[in-house]
């Protein structure tokens, strides 16, 4: 089983005011104790800075693996802002959000299967289409 922790998600009040405030300690404290939990995979996501997404998300990533050896999932659905991250981190990440055909090249990071609009459906023991990332008509 593995364990992705999700509080570094600026879609969270407090942490959207650490990301705006440039608070490093709070965001790195956040990284900390999640770590300290037993996350395998700290969450980062800075959707809400709409057109800063890159730099936010940018400057969460390098503040979080200063204080952690886990690697990072990064939760975006954009494409663009996934790609501007990779070369920012240090361990290989899980993609958390990316639509089918970000990546045409890959299989999906998490499961190693190839995602497509057609495709196989990643959840074990189900089919359907893949739209966004989820089963059509699931949670996944």
């Amino acid at each position: 089983m593995l364990i992705i922790a999700e509080r570094i998600n600026s879609s969270r009040k407090q942490i959207a005011q650490a990301i705006a405030a440039g608070d490093r300690a709070f965001i790195q404290g956040e990284a900390k104790a999640q770590t300290l939990a037993g996350a395998n995979y700290i969450d980062v996501n800075a959707g809400t800075f709409v057109g800063e997404e890159i730099e936010k998300l940018g400057w969460i990533a390098e503040a979080v693996q200063e204080v952690t050896e886990l690697p990072l999932c990064i939760d975006s659905p954009d494409p663009v802002v996934i790609k501007a991250i990779l070369p920012l981190l240090t361990k290989t990440p899980m993609i958390n959000s990316h639509h089918p055909g970000t990546f045409p090249d890959r299989g999906d990071p998490a499961t190693g299967r190839r995602i497509s609009d057609e495709g196989d459906c990643p959840v074990p023991g189900r089919k359907g289409v893949v739209r966004d990332g989820r089963p059509e008509g699931g949670a996944g």
